[in-house]
């Protein structure tokens, strides 16, 4: 192990064996993705290994052995992940990184971290008294400290052992501009549908079943831009559209063909020209760790099973358990293993380190950002593409488009996928659990803000500021069904609203729909019956966050008041957003700011008695 600033590079290696065709790294730190950290064998061709930055901090991995065989150090079959922990043994300061220190909404923001035994750092600034920390994380191997300063001088911090560190002197940063933008996700199959019927669709608003169409389409969209123009929409996020067998369309067949059920070519560049004149740009979803099994290279090599270092794909000879399906090749009988989406042999998983796939990623790309106005490109499974690989295509396609952003599909809070040439955004289903686990009583104020604090940490705040931030999405089941709730869902979003990022609406939220887990979330929207007080509060609160700067730049606080009341703090240099949230089972009489945009902005229209699971979003100077 060896330092490199504050992250540890830590070497991984495993004896390399005969009939060993790849070798992943697989763990907490890369979201257990099968494929974004690849091994490599060594000169003598005897070992497997790689190394990782990892900051300080709790982890968990194992090796994955032609993907499907779970194994330690030493080849063994494993049940559990193998437990670790990197300890930070000293202070630790950087005021030139953006894990340490930013401007955000006017102030600047320090943070140190420290061994867990630091119980407490102040920070001293000329002329000013010793300043506590704004908030603190607690970890078994590490602890983080965050000052708020508007003060522009040189800084010295000073550990609870009476140690000195520093002084700083303040660096000279521009902050960096935020965004005010909401972002709008489409299922194409279910939003809207409009035109000719074709055969084989199921009846609009009738519950969606694994292999039911709908025959959502591009003509539905474009009949509802001037909808979403209204509501405040800036980006529209499409899941996949191309040529598929699925519904959800993310086993490819061919992708420079449009489904034909939802549209044309042609069509779909009418789409982005119509949007684009309303302001909104489109996000398109690169569906690149896998293939379908019909995707005409996968039919090529299928009987052959090419080795590796030739193949498009990763055929592999045995396994210990094989796949939850098997595909046959063309003749109906002869079984083909290979690495697969999820153990599921209906998706084959690329080679990402095969040239050849690499150019093909990235003719895919340049291909739809040349013909469309696209602002993002989101990654299907980013925990699995090869971080080596997207690397060197995004170095190639920002010579092109160097203002298109990169949106990773990744579940779990990392930093490994963020830093120079690497992906931009993720979606944020970290911080979708903690407002989940909050609504829900699991968790309380004091452990939100930690939580954020090590958010902002690990992501660094350039990250941070720019994260996807999601409720539901066509994965997961509705915020509405989570919470069981209007109030909780409306007030969740209202939340949302309020973080740095990019807010990101799942289609029908804004209608209060329900929906369980896949394929239940993924119902059509009723278009007939969506005029309710609801969905005006859903859009006051998309107009509040566009009207109030601190809203997307700005230091967010929750806290609880004694008679249970959760406030939370959006605040910048010149403004102060507070939400008010009643999680009790009774009636709470508070005190309130100027607007209350759950009430037409209208002023102390409930006197101050806010209701079991109601809320309450003003903003004042």
């Amino acid at each position: 192990m060896s330092d490199s600033g504050l992250k540890k590079s830590i070497l991984f290696s495993i004896p390399y064996e005969e009939g060993d065709e790849s070798c992943y790294l697989t763990g907490n730190f890369n979201c257990y993705g099968d494929g974004s950290i690849e091994l490599l064998r060594t000169e003598d061709g005897k070992t497997w290994e790689t190394r990782v930055g990892l900051f300080p901090g709790a982890y968990e991995y194992f090796y994955s052995i032609n993907q499907y065989r779970k194994v330690n150090e030493k080849r063994e079959k494993i049940v559990r992940p193998i437990k670790a922990g990197i300890r930070q043994e000293t202070f630790f300061h950087d005021p030139y990184s953006d894990h340490f220190f930013s401007k955000t909404g006017g102030f600047s923001v320090i943070r140190c971290i420290t061994p867990p035994l630091t119980k407490l750092v102040k920070i001293v600034q000329k002329g000013q008294r010793k300043h506590l920390p704004d908030f603190k994380y607690n970890s078994k191997n590490y602890n983080l400290f965050e000052f708020i300063t508007r003060s522009e001088s040189d800084y010295t911090f000073l550990a609870d052992d009476a140690t000195r560190h520093g002084p700083y002197a303040m660096p000279s940063l521009n902050e960096e501009p935020k965004s005010a933008n909401v972002i709008y996700q489409i299922f194409p199959d279910r939003f809207r549908r409009k035109g000719k019927l074709k055969e084989g669709l199921a009846e609009w608003n009738q519950k969606p079943g694994k292999g039911t169409f709908f025959g959502g389409n591009i003509e539905g969209i474009i009949e509802k831009i001037d909808y979403l123009h209204e509501f405040g929409i800036d980006h529209v996020y499409l899941t996949p559209f191309y040529k598929s067998a699925s519904n959800h369309r993310y086993d490819i067949d061919d992708y420079f063909e449009i489904d034909e059920k939802f549209g044309t070519m042609s069509q779909l560049v009418s789409l982005s020209k119509e949007l684009e004149g309303a302001g909104i740009s489109m996000i398109l979803d690169m569906v690149f760790n896998h293939t379908s099994i019909f995707f005409p290279q996968f039919r090529v090599e299928l009987p052959g099973k090419l080795a590796h270092e030739k193949s498009w794909y990763k055929f592999i000879s045995e396994t210990a358990r094989g796949m939850k399906i098997r595909w046959p090749v063309k003749d109906g009988e002869t079984l083909a293993l290979y690495e697969a989406f999820k153990d599921y042999g209906g998706m084959p998983k690329l080679n990402h380190k095969n040239e050849e796939v690499k150019n093909f990623m990235l003719n895919v790309m340049e291909y739809y950002a040349a013909k469309l106005n696209v602002s993002f490109l989101r990654y299907d499974v980013a925990e699995s593409i090869n971080l080596n690989s997207i690397k060197d295509i995004f170095s190639k396609f920002s010579e092109r488009f160097p203002k298109i952003g990169h949106i990773a599909e990744i579940w779990c809070l990392s930093g490994i996928f963020f830093g120079e040439g690497l992906y931009t955004s993720f979606m944020n289903y970290h911080l979708r659990g903690l407002i989940i686990s909050l609504m829900k009583k699991e968790i309380g104020p004091s452990r939100i803000n930690r939580e954020l604090l090590n958010m902002r940490f690990v992501l660094g705040d350039r990250a941070y500021g720019k994260m996807m931030n999601i409720l539901g999405s066509h994965d997961t089941a509705r915020i509405k069904t989570m919470l069981e709730s209007e109030n909780l869902s409306l007030a969740s979003y209202a939340l949302l609203m309020i973080m740095d990022g990019m807010p990101c609406i799942y289609y029908g939220d804004e209608f209060s729909m329900e929906g369980g887990p896949d394929p239940d979330c993924r119902g059509t929207i009723d278009w007939i019956n969506t005029k309710s007080d609801f969905n005006e509060k859903f859009r006051s609160i998309v107009k509040f966050r566009k009207k109030n700067q601190a809203s997307y730049d700005g230091i967010i606080k929750f806290t609880r008041e004694k008679n249970g009341l959760i406030r939370v703090h959006k605040y910048s240099s010149q403004q102060t957003i507070e939400l008010g949230l009643n999680l009790t089972d009774r009636a709470i009489h508070c005190e309130r700011a100027e607007e209350d945009i759950t009430n037409s902005e209208q002023k102390n229209v409930h006197s101050g008695i806010i209701g079991p699971t109601e809320f309450f979003l003003n903003a004042r100077k």
